[in-house]
């Protein structure tokens, strides 16, 4: 996303274009064969493009599907909550754990200043960004690698960190 976001950004600038936002729309990833998967997921897809200089990034569709409505193809799967269709399909309307995710990324970052996200880490696996909300920091952390990692992030009040 880095990588587009960055080509995208270039032609604009070389254009004329500079004040031009860029947004990602249509961001998503499926939730067959594993549902966790699509919840991890969310996550990078939201943080990653707005710490690279994305003003706005949206998920692709709230409820499953695109016409024709075919349960093999993987847009059948993007959505959040279920359409009610094809097989391994949980009813319309039941919500995936990526919506309850989504929901929680929102709660926890909503009034949180995007224009001064800092890059803590992006290597090695290890991806650490900060975002302040309400003077307070917020930090994103996740490993992309199957090793377990362990990093030091330091606070002033260790009694007052919440980790979700």
């Amino acid at each position: 996303m880095k990588n587009i976001y960055n080509l995208i950004r270039q032609t604009l600038d070389k254009n004329g274009f500079k004040n031009t936002e860029i947004w990602f729309t249509e961001t998503a990833s499926e939730s067959k064969p594993d549902e966790r998967l699509q919840a991890v997921d969310l996550v990078r897809r939201i943080i990653y493009p707005l710490a690279s200089g994305a003003k706005k990034v949206f998920w692709w569709n709230m409820i499953e599907g695109e016409v024709p409505l075919e349960d093999d193809q993987p847009s059948d799967h993007f959505g959040l909550v279920y359409d009610g269709i094809g097989r391994n399909d949980h009813g319309y309307g039941i919500k995936k754990l990526s919506y309850y995710t989504y929901k929680k990324l929102i709660e926890t970052l909503e009034g949180s200043d995007f224009n001064n996200i800092q890059i803590i880490q992006e290597e090695e696996g290890t991806y650490i960004y900060k975002l302040i909300k309400n003077e307070k920091p917020i930090w994103v952390v996740w490993n992309d690698t199957s090793k377990e990692k362990q990093i030091t992030i330091s606070v002033i009040n260790s009694s007052s960190v919440k980790i979700t």
